[in-house]
């Protein structure tokens, strides 16, 4: 083969492995195709570059006795290119929605940390009381703050406080849908996937079309209603028509704390919703919906 003097690097999926311990689970991958790559490899001048993070690089039908997980990824490079980037490195990063995880080629040596996840708020935690007494201090350490930088502060300082808790409160066991308890890892995840499959499976509606319907308007009555100062009574009414599990605003809390928490947070949103609604005051979240569904209360009476 003819010897090419450009210093070159390439990385990706090859479809294809080099060694028999970049396979686990299944069959051993054919002796025939492992010698025929890595020929191939050399032939090319090419050496591996290793990897920083998990090994395995693609994985399918995990948590089942057909697991099986492969080194496909990887990166190649000639000696001259290694020679003009001594402190290249493969970073394999564990942040895809992909059967293959995705590579990271770092010219200069450093360490990919991706970003945190988003807080959110889990309903579950409303069973303990050691989170609401979490909540309680640290709104009340929050003071008169305007409710938009009161909910910063629950979210980034109550944030550790309440995933500190949740590290000692993890799922070891889960009852399935015939009553029997799973204790292992595989076990669980199963029962969780087989409970959301059964949420979110389709079933048959039955849809009516509205043909030439008449909705009718607003009384005069009623649009004075609508300009009527906000009570705390109607804003509370809102927030607990509104589902607990409803997705989270981008402060990351749902309705549930909204509803579970009245008593601590209840004044300040009802002083936001009456501010939003006179003067326009930004917020976030869930209390815009808040707002709006207030207003459409009215207008629902007599229509």
């Amino acid at each position: 083969m003819e010897a090419y003097v450009l210093s070159w690097c390439i990385i990706g999926d090859f479809n294809d492995l080099m060694l028999t311990d970049e396979k686990r689970g299944g069959r051993g991958h054919p002796r025939a195709l492992l010698e025929g790559f890595s020929e191939t490899v050399m032939d090319c001048g090419l050496t591996d570059l290793g990897f920083i993070g998990e090994k395995f690089s693609r994985e399918r039908a995990r948590g089942t006795d057909r697991w099986i997980q492969e080194r496909l990824d990887k990166g190649l490079a000639t000696k001259e290119w290694c020679e003009m980037f001594p402190g290249a490195q493969v970073q394999v990063l564990e942040v895809s929605t992909s059967d293959h995880l995705p590579l990271c080629l770092q010219l200069n040596r450093q360490v990919y940390v991706p970003r945190s996840r988003r807080f959110r708020f889990e309903n579950m935690w409303i069973q303990e009381k050691e989170c609401q007494g979490i909540i309680k201090d640290y709104w009340t350490d929050a003071g008169n703050r305007e409710l938009s930088d009161k909910l910063l502060h629950v979210v980034f300082d109550c944030k550790s406080g309440v995933e500190v808790w949740k590290e000692h409160n993890k799922i070891l066991r889960l009852q399935d849908e015939n009553g029997d308890w799973k204790d292992t890892n595989e076990e669980i995840q199963q029962v969780i996937i087989r409970y959301f499959e059964n949420i979110f499976s389709t079933r048959a509606t039955n849809y009516q079309l509205l043909d030439r319907a008449m909705f009718p308007k607003i009384s005069k009555q009623q649009g004075q209603e609508l300009i009527m100062p906000l009570t705390e009574e109607e804003v509370k009414n809102v927030i607990f028509t509104m589902h607990s599990e409803k997705s989270p605003g981008v402060d990351g809390l749902n309705p549930a704390f909204f509803q579970s928490y009245w008593d601590i947070v209840g004044n300040d949103v009802t002083v936001f919703c009456q501010n939003f609604k006179y003067r326009g005051a930004a917020g976030g979240g869930k209390l815009y919906a808040c707002v709006s569904n207030t207003k459409s209360e009215t207008t629902k009476t007599g229509l």
